[in-house]
């Protein structure tokens, strides 16, 4: 994980999860320690597919 600062912004973090495949992030998102107030702190969630290099 890698957690980003923007510059010019306060209060905001980005934060890059590499997972091994999307059926990882599934089963993470399925513990039971995971707490759903998360989703509720987060401005917006999305998936972005890229080639590495």
């Amino acid at each position: 994980m890698a957690v980003f600062a923007p510059d010019g912004t306060e209060n905001s973090l980005v934060l890059n999860e590499l997972w091994r495949d999307a059926a990882s992030l599934v089963v993470h998102r399925e513990q039971p320690n995971y707490p759903e107030e998360t989703d509720a702190l987060c401005i917006s969630k999305r998936v972005l597919h890229a080639t590495l290099i």
